[in-house]
């Protein structure tokens, strides 16, 4: 019984031990096999990760085309942009007019929108027209080359007074609000898919009224926004926001600039708050810009006064050229006349008979013999005067008969020295 126990005992160790070993190599495979089938779990879960989300991409940039397409009228300038960019894979913004070149408040905010928007193909270009003696339609043409989506036309302080006198006193004023507007057209000709967006300026001066302190530029500011909301064209509206800001916290316009005549720290920080949030709150017009199918509104920007000035200037011109015709015909008809006399006169000095002179009597000439010695003269008696000798009389020939006398004959006759008178100078 031992001896069967001991082998029993033996076997069942080695079949034990066969079994651990099994067991082992068993787990090691399965190990190996499960890794081997994570890894390509792993990458189709990528690949299925990326697939879903490019669809999602697909679906969200066709929710986002169709939503904004029917709010082209109040959408922000930031949808805009991320439209643009889901039609044509990029964007690019202009800074246009009263702008420093390559400001870094602009710079700066706009990197944060594009990374919030995931922008990331979004060029900016800066066109300042701050002390640049080039006329605005080389700047035009300057902008124009830079083929932008967006421009932020930054416009100039609007000046409607009084700079000049003429002689009849009537006063001479200056108004640059349809030079703004006209630049904005311009603009829009040569860009008619691109959003243009008018920026006013901040307010520079002030002055003190029944209702307290107005921006010296108010009434013009008015002014352009309601051509603007006229013609529906985008705006923003600093120089409002920022007079509100003054209003309500009551601070003077005069505190938004240092003694160097520029915005301080703090005004520039203020203006740059307001710009940003309207970039990503305010909603303007949008219709007048790109379209991923269609085409963009017109702008036409048409202003009654210049349409009368440019009809009166007209028809001044009229009046003068046809005065001018017809002092050139009067002065043609005297030229004519004078000619024709010329002619006229010409042609009777052709006409004219030889002038025949009639004998005259010539004194004998005396020569006075000087005083031998030199005494004081003495005056001579006058001598009486004697009558002229009878000179015969000859019968004068009788010219041809003409029709009239001439003014040449008359004044040849005229002309003729008199007769001398016969002194006795004995």
């Amino acid at each position: 019984m031992k001896k069967k126990e001991i082998v029993l005992v033996i076997m069942m160790g080695i079949l034990t031990v066969g079994v651990i070993v099994f067991g082992f190599i068993y787990s090691r495979n399965q190990r190996e096999e499960l890794t081997n089938s994570h890894d390509y779990e792993e990458i189709s879960q990528a690949d299925s990760f990326d697939e879903r989300k490019k669809k999602k991409e697909e679906e969200r940039r066709a929710a986002f085309l169709a939503a904004f397409d029917e709010k082209r009228e109040e959408s922000t300038v930031a949808d805009f942009l991320q439209y643009v960019k889901y039609g044509k894979g990029d964007t690019a913004i202009t800074f246009f007019g009263e702008v420093e070149q390559d400001a870094a408040w602009i710079v700066d905010n706009m990197n944060a929108l594009s990374n919030e928007r995931l922008f990331s193909e979004m060029s900016m270009n800066f066109v300042s027209t701050l002390d640049s003696e080039e006329d605005l339609e080389i700047k035009t043409e300057e902008l124009v080359a830079t083929e932008p989506d967006v421009v932020f036309y930054f416009a100039p302080l609007p000046i409607n007074e009084i700079v000049d006198w003429t002689w009849e006193g009537e006063p001479i004023e200056e108004n640059n609000v349809n030079e703004i507007f006209t630049a904005y057209d311009l603009m829009k000709q040569s860009l008619p898919e691109t959003l243009v967006v008018l920026v006013t300026p901040p307010p520079a001066e002030s002055y003190e009224s029944e209702e307290g302190t107005v921006s010296y530029h108010q009434t013009e500011i008015d002014e352009m926004i309601a051509i603007s909301e006229e013609h529906g064209l985008p705006v923003y509206n600093l120089h409002n926001q920022v007079m509100t800001h003054l209003t309500e916290n009551q601070l003077s316009i005069e505190s938004l600039y240092g003694e160097n005549g520029e915005l301080t720290e703090e005004s520039r920080q203020l203006v740059t708050d307001f710009f940003f949030n309207n970039l990503k709150e305010l909603k303007v017009n949008t219709t007048t810009a790109y379209y991923l199918e269609g085409e963009p509104a017109e702008v036409d920007i048409v202003f009654d006064e210049v349409l009368e000035e440019e009809e009166s200037v007209e028809e001044i011109i009229e009046e003068e050229s046809s005065e001018e015709w017809s002092e050139e015909e009067v002065i043609e008809e005297e030229w004519s006349e004078e000619e024709y006399v010329e002619e006229e006169e010409e042609v009777d000095w052709g006409w004219e008979p030889p002038v025949e002179e009639e004998p005259t009597w010539t004194p004998p000439v005396v020569n006075p013999t000087p005083p031998t010695n030199p005494t004081p003269p003495t005056p001579e008696p006058e001598p009486n005067p004697q009558p002229d000798p009878e000179v015969p009389s000859t019968p004068e020939p009788t010219p041809d008969p003409e029709p009239e006398e001439s003014e040449s004959e008359s004044s040849s006759e005229s002309e003729l020295p008199p007769e001398p008178v016969e002194g006795s100078d004995q």
